[in-house]
């Protein structure tokens, strides 16, 4: 074994200078390194997944909340969102919503009314005896009322809101992935749509959308009623004592705002400190090998606790700051009560207001207040609520150029299979600077196989697409059938063909469900319709010795890769089409099961015509003709046997291939 391995790298070293990888080039330069009185162990292990360090994450998070801060300021800046295109949103659920806004409205009265209701019950005490148990029975009555009619108001109010909440959040999410679906593949192709970021917008847009009409709309309904209902009922019993409290209202509001200030500085540079701490830390886990072999535990536990003394003293100056912030917001209302009862003294001094007018005024503003904290706190971010409803509308109304809901376009009958793509110059929506086709030129005559072969990033690919119309050229013409592709059905152009891609696309479900996506209906596809496609596709021996058979979970059934693409290949072969695709079909797989999926494309190719784009050349020498693709254009076109009797690039193709199957 070891003269073999010897005896390898001398015939490499005679060919001249190879390419290695760079852990061959690492290990020579290591090998050169020591001198002879040194002796080497070389440990071999497998290489770990670099540890994340904690300082360059958090500033990525930071920058990451200042870029989506700006983003939004930007959408609303750009952009106007109709309230009232949001509240037709619920129309379908006006009758619940109608009891959830009566609710709401007696709700933001109930607070008001109580503290009209303190200021009233105070008066019992100037009677004695039986009077004074009479009304002190009665204000029970009252107090018992009040508590009883919360419970049934919230119970009404969110639970309307909340309801009608919900059907909006699942409505939004239907139609936000519908019309995402819709959407062509150059929308797709844009960084901002990307798989991440459409998930986050399917699940958290309704959500925030939810906080402009749902529960929180129900807050909003009684805040706003609270505090009209507040201000309304302190001006009637003393208008003067009333302005002299919203006075202070302005004090009040610096107070929260200085206390929010403070707690936020603080808690970023927590954060932070607690980032460069988590450095050490990371060093040592990342390079664990290295410590333990240099002894350094000791070092890096010490230097790890004086690090983290830093994050200590800010964690503590943070609770001691936000006490002293949260203690003066709070004496700041104090205050102003103190202000209140003061004014109330002078004004009932100077006989401008009763003592009983002084309570009810102070009681009503006391308790619309209370209501007007708890409303707030279910209030929720209305800014990214607007930007999530105006990025909402955005989608759906976008009609995408190339429309896979509409219904119009030709639908023609007994389609043979013919695909030309004429004088065709093409770039990627998102790369219009960057011409993939130029002058390109192809034929595919019904029921032939048409093979597409040339260097890495030569526009092979791109001819699938422009076949199945999931983009446009800028110039020349795609032809299915002697239509161009604008002119037909969407659906039905597509319908017509079938796709394998390069690595097997599966999704979740079973083996059948898989197989019957293929179908333009998949519920009408029959049990012998699929064990038909799956025994063309070489997979129903294997299906079948399954314990569940054609009813096993894809997640569960641990495919290999060749069976994957053979269940692709069966569910291409069901719905019948007349044009196959094959993009580099057979290229991430091995030889073994190069062979068997080959086999079974052989036969999934009769009789329709097969537009194949092939890396490994042996498996298209049997195509009717070969297209030879060179930075968008056609080189080369003819057989097998004729392009290499020309000698050019195709011929220089093969040379390299069998180069290389000859040196493995």
């Amino acid at each position: 074994m070891y003269a073999g391995l010897v005896k390898a790298q001398e015939l490499k070293g005679a060919t001249g200078t190879s390419k290695l990888a760079p852990a061959d080039l690492a290990a020579r330069r290591a090998s050169a390194t020591p001198s002879s009185a040194t002796t080497v162990v070389t440990v071999a292990k497998d290489k770990k997944p670099d540890v994340i360090d904690p300082k360059v994450a958090l500033l990525a998070e930071l920058d990451k909340e200042k870029r989506e801060k700006a983003e939004m300021e930007r959408i609303l800046r750009e952009h106007s969102l109709s309230l009232w295109r949001v509240v037709k949103l619920q129309w379908k659920e006006w009758p619940v919503l109608v009891v959830g806004i009566f609710m709401g409205t007696l709700n933001g009265l109930i607070w008001p009314a109580f503290g009209l209701v303190i200021s009233e019950m105070l008066d019992m005490f100037k009677y004695t005896g039986q009077e004074l148990q009479d009304k002190a029975f009665f204000w029970f009555m009252v107090f018992l009322g009040l508590g009883l009619g919360n419970v049934v108001i919230n119970l009404f109010q969110f639970g309307c809101f909340g309801i009608a909440g919900e059907r909006l959040t699942r409505r939004i999410r239907e139609t936000t992935f519908a019309a995402m679906l819709r959407q062509e593949m150059g929308w797709f192709d844009d960084e901002k749509h990307g798989t991440g970021a459409l998930t986050v917008q399917l699940s958290e847009q309704a959500d925030l959308i939810q906080n402009l009409t749902g529960p929180n709309a129900a807050n909003l309904l009684q805040l706003v009623v609270a505090m009209g209902a507040a201000i309304g009922l302190a001006f009637y019993f003393s208008w003067q004592l009333t302005l002299v409290v919203f006075a202070c209202v302005p004090v009040i509001a610096l107070g929260s705002m200085f206390e929010a200030k403070i707690m936020q500085g603080a808690l970023n540079k927590t954060r932070l400190a607690y980032a460069e701490a988590g450095q050490s830390a990371c060093d040592a886990i990342q390079n664990i090998v290295m410590v333990k072999a240099l002894a350094r535990e000791e070092y890096f536990d010490k230097d790890y606790l004086r690090r983290v003394k830093v994050p200590y003293v800010a964690g503590v100056r943070k609770a001691v700051i936000g006490a002293w912030g949260f203690g003066f917001s709070q004496a700041v209302q104090f205050w102003v009560y103190s202000v209140a009862f003061y004014a109330g003294y002078r004004f009932v001094e100077q006989n401008s207001i009763q003592t009983g007018d002084l309570f009810r005024s102070i009681f009503v503003i006391l308790f619309g207040t209370i209501s007007f904290a708890q409303a707030a706190t279910f209030g929720g971010n209305i800014q990214k609520a607007k930007v999530a409803a105006i990025t909402y509308f955005d989608l759906i109304d976008r009609v995408p150029p190339i429309d896979s809901a509409n219904t119009d376009g030709l639908k023609p009958v007994d389609v043979a299979g013919n695909v030309q793509v004429e004088s065709g110059t093409f770039s990627y929506p998102m790369r219009p600077d960057a011409t993939i086709l130029r002058d390109f030129n192809i034929e595919a005559l019904a029921g032939k196989t048409v093979a597409l072969v040339g260097p890495s990033g030569s526009g092979k690919s791109s001819t699938l697409a422009l076949a199945l119309r999931f983009y446009e050229l800028q110039l020349g013409v795609t032809k299915v059938e002697g239509y161009d592709v604008k002119e037909w059905n969407l659906a039905h152009l597509r319908e017509q063909m079938a796709v394998v891609l390069q690595d097997p696309t599966l999704f979740m479900g079973t083996i059948r469900e898989n197989i019957a996506y293929g179908h333009p209906d998949p519920d009408s596809v029959t049990e012998a319709d699929i064990e038909r496609c799956a025994r063309m596709a070489n997979i129903h021996e294997f299906i079948a010795a399954l314990p569940d058979g054609y009813a096993t979970p894809v997640s569960s059934s641990q495919l290999s890769g060749g069976q994957k693409q053979r269940v692709c290949i069966a569910r291409a072969l069901v719905r019948n089409p007349r044009i196959l695709l094959l993009d580099e079909a057979t290229a991430a797989l091995d030889s073994q099961a190069e062979r068997v999926v080959q086999a079974a494309l052989d036969v999934a190719s009769q009789g329709r015509t097969t537009i194949t784009v092939a890396h490994r050349l042996a498996t298209i020498q049997n195509a009717d003709v070969i297209f030879v693709i060179k930075r968008g254009h056609v080189v080369e076109q003819g057989t097998h046997d004729e392009l290499l009797a020309m000698r050019g690039l195709y011929h220089t193709l093969v040379q390299k291939q069998q180069l290389g199957a000859a040196a493995k």
